[in-house]
């Protein structure tokens, strides 16, 4: 009786049925919580999200560089990409994206080559 009105209740947020087996991980996680990670693996995270945090900043400054030097930022941008050890260049283009200051670059810039071609059709 307990097993079928469990199957029956509803969540309220989501509006879902709820089944057993959610039933059952809740109570895994409520009584059963993660043990804290130790102080290995802690150096291990600090370790590498400082090493995002490098590359992060090399390639905002190089791009930013390039943009007030005038390189075209499209053919210098292979070199960047393998240079920090991005296996496809779309993972370096992201940063144009991801960062406010660059993806403010590059508006700039498409708004300059916008202007120049009103300017030519007119």
């Amino acid at each position: 009786m307990v097993d079928s009105l469990a199957c029956q209740l509803f969540d309220a947020v989501t509006a879902r049925r709820i089944n057993r087996l959610s039933i059952v991980r809740h109570i895994i996680r409520v009584t059963h919580p993660k043990p804290p990670i130790g102080p290995a693996a802690q150096a291990l995270i600090t370790m590498i999200t400082d090493e995002i945090k490098r590359v992060t900043t090399f390639v905002v400054r190089r791009i930013v560089q390039w943009q007030a030097q005038g390189v075209n930022i499209d053919q210098a941008m292979l070199s960047l990409s393998t240079y920090v050890g991005h296996t496809m260049v779309t993972n370096t283009y992201w940063y144009l994206s991801a960062v406010p200051e660059l993806m403010a670059l590059a508006a700039g810039r498409f708004e300059s080559f916008t202007a120049r071609r009103e300017v030519q059709d007119a």
